[in-house]
């Protein structure tokens, strides 16, 4: 009796493709490194090079939400069409966006609290 044994590919069986693009400033046009690009609820993503360039391999063929996220700019989210063995390019343009940060209050209970809710004084300690 002859036993086999078989290696499975993961993309076979599936049909996929490759999204390719840029990541830049809005207002300025320069790239944008480490901008996180990714594929919703799929879990497939990457980061912008120095150049501001990214490259998704292996993606399902289909149409899917991909979002651009950096730091310091808006979400950008645009819908692109991926075909089996083919590249989707696409190009996002980032604007700046304020960041708003909400201060947390360490307060001996187990559970965290904003400091717009703790009715009581509070002090701050600042970083050096």
């Amino acid at each position: 009796m002859a036993l086999s044994c078989a290696v499975i590919n993961e993309a076979a069986g599936q049909d996929v493709g490759r999204i390719e693009g840029s990541v830049t400033d809005a207002r300025t046009a320069q790239p944008l490194a480490v901008a996180t690009v990714f594929i919703d609820g799929r879990g497939i993503g990457t980061t912008t090079t120095p150049e501001g360039t990214f490259a998704l391999p292996n993606v399902p063929a289909g149409t899917h939400r991909l979002q651009a996220r950096r730091i310091g700019y808006a979400t950008t989210s645009r819908t692109v069409t991926v075909e089996a063995g083919q590249t989707a390019r696409v190009v996002f343009a980032l604007s700046e966006t304020a960041v708003t940060l909400e201060e947390v209050v360490v307060t001996g209970t187990a559970a965290e609290v904003r400091a717009k809710e703790v009715g009581n004084a509070i002090d701050a300690i600042g970083a050096l």
